[in-house]
């Protein structure tokens, strides 16, 4: 007898690709977050 396996692969890797472009997306707010308070400080600082 051959056991089967609880994980079904199609749904696995479509829920990784999801969390990874959630990743992405948050990763690139955040980046753009530093961009805008950097370019604050400098107007800030009169640089």
């Amino acid at each position: 007898m051959v056991e089967k396996s609880n994980v079904k692969p199609v749904i696995e890797m479509s829920k990784m690709i999801e969390l990874h472009r959630s990743f992405n997306n948050i990763q690139k707010m955040i980046e753009a977050e530093h961009d805008r308070q950097s370019k604050a400080f400098d107007v800030l600082a009169g640089v």
